[in-house]
């Protein structure tokens, strides 16, 4: 994905300029918040573990990628904004100390200490709370827990509200978290480790220096029981050869293996960046890389529409409300632009100079 590819389009004259300005707009606040890199990031995780989490930071206007680690919701829910949700933060007690929170001393006090560090566990709360016999929606932020639990931050809300935002490699199949390529390999990567340790082991085995003898006046462990310099006697001392024979087996499957993962993952030699064999036809290797495109357009056309998600309901209204008629807008890097905003001013002087024909 490229953020060029998420660009709002507007229908008509007056939709269609307004639109161009938010495109600048959006253009400026993609470079200014790295949106870029965060996209590349989103691809490579999804695709990894077969489903990722984006966070609205209302704070600072931006997206923050969450770790899964310290995430928690409904492990069946088909999307994480069906679901109440609890995140966890590690913080120093100057970090706490700097949070708008009630009763900052006491949640220092009642917070959980992360083992070996200076950290506090601080858990933030999305979902329903039961109080008065009813229950309603709430965003909760506080420390500790059972008798020593305390509420540092609480607000009413509502689901939609919820800064929580998935992406997934595929469609549901009961469970949240979709099938990405690290468990797609599980079994190849067992195998891949099984047989490197075996390897390992007969190396180990070979590298030993192992000395054989009929004499029957030479006895017991001569490397570790003879002193250094020590002369032994002895008719037929000799070492005995030992080597991995195995080596090129290992290599051999090794392949097998690295063949079985392309093909689960879809990865031809025009994907992965490997020379085609020889005699390959252009026409083929054209059909090859179409062919990748296509199988992979499903799950960009996924991540795309829960990126549009993030665009329409945080981005773009942040930077509408932000409007401001004096603003300027800086257009000389594109000429095309440069155009469209000298075509929009004269289609603006037609129409003030046909209102004051018309009055």
């Amino acid at each position: 994905l490229d953020p060029k590819d998420l660009r709002p389009v507007g229908i008509g004259d007056v939709n269609f300029y307004q639109a161009w300005i938010l495109r600048r707009k959006l253009q400026a606040w993609i470079e200014d918040n790295n949106f870029g890199v965060q996209i590349d990031d989103l691809t490579k995780l999804v695709s990894a573990f077969g489903s990722y989490v984006w966070k609205w930071n209302e704070a600072k206007e931006e997206v923050e990628p969450c770790d899964l680690r310290n995430i928690a919701f409904d492990p069946t829910t088909e999307t994480i904004r069906e679901s109440d949700v609890a995140e966890y933060h590690y913080l120093s007690d100057s970090e706490i100390r700097e949070m708008d929170w009630k009763d900052v001393d006491k949640v220092i006090e009642n917070a959980v200490k992360q083992d070996g560090t200076n950290k506090k566990e601080i858990w933030e709360f999305w979902g329903e709370v039961e109080k008065d016999k009813k229950f309603k929606y709430v965003h909760q932020i506080g420390a500790g827990y059972g008798d020593k639990e305390i509420i540092a931050f609480e607000e009413d809300s509502d689901p939609e509200d919820s800064p929580y935002y998935d992406f997934h490699l595929d469609e549901y199949k009961g469970t949240w978290l979709r099938v990405g390529a690290y468990e797609k390999c599980f079994p190849e990567q067992e195998r891949a480790n099984t047989i490197v340790n075996e390897n390992a082991q007969a190396t180990s085995i070979a590298s030993l220096l192992l000395l054989r003898s009929s004499d029957p006046n030479t006895q017991g462990n001569v490397l570790q029981e003879a002193i250094s310099g020590q002369i032994i006697t002895s008719s037929d001392l000799q070492q005995i050869g030992i080597d991995n024979r195995a080596f090129t087996i290992l290599l051999k499957e090794l392949e097998i293996i690295q063949t079985q993962v392309q093909k689960k993952l879809m990865l031809p030699d025009i994907a992965t960046g490997d020379n085609m064999p020889s005699g390959t036809p252009f026409r083929g290797m054209a059909v090859m890389s179409n062919a990748y495109k296509s199988a992979f357009k499903q799950i960009r056309t996924r991540v795309a529409s829960g990126i549009v998600d993030v665009m329409l309901e945080r981005i773009m209204p942040t930077l509408v409300k932000t409007w401001n008629k004096g603003e300027l807008l800086e257009i000389a890097e594109d000429a095309s632009d440069i155009q469209l905003y000298d075509k929009a001013v004269e289609t603006v002087v037609k129409m003030n100079v046909y209102g004051r024909a018309n009055q």
